[in-house]
């Protein structure tokens, strides 16, 4: 990220960022914005109401402790999203779920929603695992051959 100066967002479960909380927070400082990605990651819709908004309260109470403000968005995990999982957001403070429209997946590369090369606006869809060097090589390579700029993904750029 600083050799390339990537603005990087991250979606992180407060259940996991805690083991390793000094990363996180040399990650924020170095500029990554952190968002919420629920406490433990559960499948959202299979959730009572008051479990979904404790995911997210939860995770951006954690988060702003952690890193001197609260998320302002939201990742559902699996994007398993509906109504209820919106409200249940909002009512937890986030000010927009997002979702995303390209990944990369082991042996297809880079793919869009719509099987197209990656454009404008795309947001791509990366885990914190060990292949995670590799993904973005790939996505920086199509980001340079389709002459993007990438952009951080925050309330403020989606105009929320």
């Amino acid at each position: 990220m600083r050799r390339t100066h990537l603005p990087l967002t991250t979606f992180l479960i407060a259940k996991a960022a805690s083991a390793h909380l000094a990363f996180y927070k040399a990650l924020a400082a170095a500029g990554v914005h952190i968002e919420d990605h629920t406490v433990t990651h559960p499948w959202m819709t299979k959730l009572g109401f008051p479990a979904q908004v404790s995911q997210w309260a939860a995770n951006r109470s954690d988060e702003a402790s952690w890193f001197a403000h609260p998320p302002g968005l939201g990742r559902p995990p699996y994007g398993a999203v509906s109504r209820s999982v919106r409200v249940a957001a909002h009512q937890a403070g986030l000010k927009a779920l997002v979702m995303w429209s390209a990944q990369v997946s082991p042996g297809q590369g880079l793919t869009t929603w719509n099987r197209m090369p990656l454009a404008a606006g795309e947001i791509v869809l990366l885990h914190w695992d060990p292949g995670l060097g590799g993904e973005l090589a790939i996505v920086l390579r199509a980001v340079h051959a389709a002459h993007l700029t990438p952009a951080y993904l925050t309330p403020q750029a989606l105009g929320v």
